[in-house]
């Protein structure tokens, strides 16, 4: 859970990550006595926990490098929806204390089964939340499904000087309806 405190004109102030565990039965149930099936629900696929954008030679950081997770998110829905991101930080953290902006990485939702999406401008990471797809649904037992599609191209300039090894940042996706 992410705790975010807002001014008066709506920027953040701070943010705080609280995780929780919560552990619910597969199918709820009150012995038919009314619909218990939820208007919203959303499930990300446990391939979509770490994401693994791997340089390995000059080409891949003349060229960038990409990976797609299939099936990355399924959602149900009795309305519109809208999928939002946003970073945890300004910049992948690294080690010996080595930064890179995290504006180096982009991610664009793609349509799989079921889904269908109004737009879904490829989307520069920053700690700003931005629309990644606007989607519609009017069925809630209709599973929608979305595949991710991550791109990272530092510049000479932000890699220059950098250690090498293992650089991360969290990313948040928020699913909100219309």
């Amino acid at each position: 859970m992410v705790f975010t405190l807002y001014d008066a004109q709506g920027k953040v102030l701070g943010m705080q990550r609280v995780n929780y565990e919560m552990q619910m039965p597969p199918n709820l149930s009150d012995g038919g006595m009314v619909d218990v099936e939820p208007d919203f629900g959303f499930f990300f696929s446990p391939q979509t926990a770490t994401a693994n954008l791997e340089f390995r030679n000059s080409r891949d950081y003349a060229q960038g490098v990409s990976l797609t997770i299939n099936d990355a998110l399924k959602v149900n829905s009795a309305t519109d929806f809208e999928v939002r991101v946003s970073s945890m930080d300004s910049e992948f953290r690294g080690v010996n204390s080595s930064f890179i902006p995290v504006s180096i990485l982009s991610v664009q939702l793609l349509p799989g089964q079921g889904a269908i999406i109004q737009s879904n401008p490829r989307t520069i990471i920053s700690q700003n939340e931005s629309l990644l797809a606007s989607c519609l649904s009017s069925d809630k037992g209709v599973e929608r499904r979305f595949h991710l599609e991550y791109q990272a191209k530092p510049t000479i300039q932000q890699i220059k000087g950098l250690s090498m090894g293992s650089y991360q940042v969290s990313i948040l996706y928020l699913l909100l309806p219309r």
